[in-house]
């Protein structure tokens, strides 16, 4: 219990020294378990502990710069402080290459040593370290292209379309938002009432996507086609790799600008609307 309430204190005393602009966001595949850590965190902040029994799994969350391409996840085991925390602490972002994925790892492994000797090492390191060098070294998100290989041997690229009767689940959204930058994928989806999601990429990549997103609960999920995607060469440059949309419309406009609003249309999806 005093190594759980010392993980609690660390985390409040982290999170209390963020700038407007910094993120801490708890992250798990059950929605309840991120309520839960965010609850506690709080009553720790108001000095009551009864919620710490809520707690079935160890800390996991994202510590991210608005604006920033680039963001850490981290997972503490139960034994924290007493591990090795360069094993718990990875590195994600949008369309990062394996260098610099690479670097900024060396970057933690470095600053991890500077701090050894820290009594609250995670809170050391991102608030006088690693945050400031997400500030300092890292540009905004830029647009990004859909590119298209140089070789004579093109890569298969396959797309897919899925819609459920809602999507308002504020963890399905993060989850998809990161799938679809740690599978490189571009794509879009609709929340609320009903939900719609549409991703392109490798085949390999797409059918992953579509697999973790139905191993999801959902009421009345729907894979509407998972296939090859042949004129590849006539998708415009987009704005970023995954975006959300709110109204059905919407999704007949981002499906034109790809030319290929008759994949929704012929499904009854904004049909209403379309002349």
């Amino acid at each position: 219990m005093a190594t759980f309430t010392q993980q609690v204190e660390e985390l409040v005393l982290l999170k209390c020294s963020l700038l407007p602009d910094e993120i801490l966001e708890f992250m798990f595949s059950e929605e309840r378990d991120t309520d839960a850590w965010n609850r506690v965190v709080e009553a720790q902040s108001n000095n009551d502990s009864s919620l710490q029994s809520l707690i079935s799994t160890p800390a996991r969350f994202a510590l991210k710069v608005k604006g920033r391409p680039i963001w850490f996840e981290v997972q503490l085991p139960t034994e924290y402080p007493s591990c090795q925390l360069e094993l718990c602490i990875g590195v994600r972002g949008f369309n990062i290459s394996r260098g610099q994925q690479d670097h900024w790892q060396n970057v933690v492994k470095e600053k991890l040593a500077e701090i050894s000797d820290s009594e609250c090492p995670i809170y050391e390191l991102f608030s006088a370290h690693l945050l400031s060098l997400l500030h300092e070294q890292t540009g905004a998100v830029e647009p990004l292209e859909l590119k298209t290989p140089s070789n004579p041997v093109k890569e298969r690229i396959y797309h897919a379309l899925l819609t459920s009767h809602h999507l308002k689940s504020s963890q399905k959204r993060r989850l998809m938002q990161q799938w679809s930058s740690e599978l490189h994928l571009h794509g879009f989806a609709k929340v609320g009432h009903p939900g719609v999601m549409y991703c392109w990429g490798s085949k390999s990549d797409v059918e992953e996507f579509v697999s973790k997103v139905k191993d999801m609960q959902w009421l009345a999920l729907r894979v509407r086609f998972v296939e090859e995607l042949k004129d590849i060469e006539s998708m415009p440059r987009l704005r970023s790799s995954w975006s959300e949309v709110e109204k059905v419309g919407e999704v007949v406009e981002e499906m034109e600008k790809l030319g290929r609003e008759n994949y929704v249309l012929d499904l009854g999806i904004g049909s209403g609307g379309k002349k």
